[in-house]
């Protein structure tokens, strides 16, 4: 999974919520402007700031098992 894909996965979620880049900022207590940046995977976010996001759009944070061949 890539920076952009969590970035896409957020941005959609905010939308399915019809929240606002603001309203998720103002959840999260950080700047507006970071939000373009993490929906667009520019930001490299911490384990504690992507729990955080999901805790904001009640999303669940899910891990894949990869088996090695």
């Amino acid at each position: 999974m890539t920076k952009e894909t969590v970035g896409g996965e957020i941005k959609a979620r905010r939308n399915q919520l019809k929240l606002t880049q603001k309203q998720l900022a103002d959840k999260l207590k950080i700047a507006v402007q970071h939000i373009p940046n993490i929906e667009k995977g520019v930001t490299n976010l911490t384990l504690e700031r992507l729990i955080a996001i999901c805790e904001a759009l009640d999303m669940e944070l899910k891990f894949k098992h990869l088996k090695k061949k």
